[in-house]
């Protein structure tokens, strides 16, 4: 039991710490592909010298940041580029992106246009408690406490220590971080109000982390202290009982026809994914094609752009070892297309950035007779940095000080070392064995 809650502490610590990223389509791999990435570890295993590496918690991060940053990049070429050579790929537009963002999640080269009127956004509940003297002690007798709480059919109990030397804010501070910890679908948050002659007071609010009804109640989350195994009352204390906000659906329309939905994140005949975003109106349409392509390729400069500057600010940061290295090898790629990049309007500056002349960029497609064939240079661009980034996230450990203890013997028969592949692993899970 106790080797599965560090287990589970570990998944949770560095799943959404370090990869809070949503799932993408590259995430997901066929057979041949993921046997492509074994040989690969095998070759890279075989051939690697045996190293000692610093086993601190700089190093961990930082080789999750590596891991991490390059999948992020990755994932954006691919997100545009689909894993083949389209570049071309239609892209969605929203007039009003304060009322509604938009992609374009289909594969036909048309789409109809539509109308979209957003009457109310999807709202989680909320339990927003007392406002007490923050600096007050607390009117609970000390001892062990506990409440529970009931969501998504499951019920967790919460159980904690009052002590004498307990403020009102202490004692909330401390249940935020506890019901947050637990990561069970609500987010627990203490907020403050001050104002003259002294005052100061706070308050315990939950709210929950998804939306949209449930029930006819429309409740996401209850709280009760009734029937639980330690002392009761802490609920009625600090107000957290009482629903201040029910869950509700969003409502809207599409081309005048009503519609709700549980969630901001709505798809509209197959083709549009829309997320809501405020009340209004706007209207959504597919781009032209040079305007869809100009729209393309400024995302993958910006995903490059991002992953440059990123790596480039941790340079001097401690424990950041190999990130002059990643920025050379990443931006020696785009040196080498720098010629033909720069034919259609994709410039590269001195930092390593590239910057997109986009009239220039419409310029050179409109007059083109062959459009694809004037964006083989950017295609051939994003597939190096895509392979690139492969190769990061495939070994970060590439990139950490790293102590050699000996090299493989050259033309000799080396078998692959496991352990050389686990290391990335094997930090993360130091405390597990």
């Amino acid at each position: 039991m106790a080797n599965t809650s560090v287990l589970n502490n570990v998944y949770n610590y560095y799943l959404t710490t370090y990869a809070p990223r949503t799932n993408t389509p590259s995430d997901t791999h066929k057979k041949s592909e993921l046997r492509s990435v074994y040989n690969n570890i095998r070759k890279q295993s075989k051939d690697s010298p045996l190293f000692l590496i610093r086993d601190d918690q700089e190093t961990r991060e930082y080789v999750i940041d590596v891991k991490e940053n390059a999948r992020g990049l990755r994932n954006s070429i691919f997100s545009i580029d689909g894993g083949e050579k389209t570049l071309s790929r239609k892209s969605a537009d929203s007039v009003d992106e304060s009322v509604a963002t938009v992609t374009y999640g289909g594969k036909a080269s048309e789409a109809p246009p539509f109308d979209l009127e957003v009457e109310r956004l999807a709202s989680p509940q909320m339990n927003k408690g007392k406002f007490l003297d923050s600096g007050a002690p607390v009117e609970l007798s000390s001892g062990n406490y506990s409440f529970d709480i009931a969501i998504n059919d499951l019920n967790y109990e919460f159980q904690f220590t009052v002590r004498d030397s307990d403020t009102n804010r202490s004692l909330q501070a401390r249940l935020e971080r506890l019901i947050n910890r637990a990561n069970i679908g609500i987010n627990a948050e203490v907020t403050s109000r001050t104002g003259g002659e002294g005052f100061d007071e706070s308050s315990l609010s939950l709210t929950s982390v998804n939306t949209g009804l449930r029930g006819k109640d429309g409740l996401l989350f209850e709280l009760s202290d009734d029937h639980t195994s330690r002392q009761g009352g802490v609920i009625d204390y600090l107000g957290i009982g009482e629903v201040s906000a029910r869950a509700g659906d969003a409502s809207f329309r599409v081309n005048g026809e009503s519609h709700s939905s549980g969630n901001n994140s709505i798809n509209v005949g197959q083709l549009y994914d829309v997320k809501l975003t405020g009340v209004g109106t706007t209207s959504i349409s597919l781009k032209t094609d040079i305007d869809s392509m100009t729209a393309n390729i400024q995302k993958v400069i910006d995903s490059y752009n991002q992953f440059i500057t990123s790596t480039s600010e941790d340079v001097s940061v401690p424990g950041r070892f190999g990130n002059s290295q990643i920025v050379h090898e990443v931006s020696r790629i785009a040196r080498a297309y720098s010629e033909g990049l720069t034919d259609i309007g994709v410039n590269l500056a001195l930092d390593g950035t590239l910057e997109l002349d986009s009239e220039r960029f419409s310029k050179t497609l409109s007059e083109s007779d062959d459009v694809q064939s004037a964006l083989s240079s950017v295609r051939s661009f994003t597939q190096a940095i895509s392979h690139k980034a492969e190769e990061i996230s495939l070994n970060p450990m590439k990139y950490v000080d790293q102590t050699i203890v000996e090299y493989k013997n050259p033309g000799g028969h080396n078998w692959p070392s496991p352990y050389v592949t686990s290391e990335y692993t094997g930090m993360m899970f130091n405390s597990y064995c």
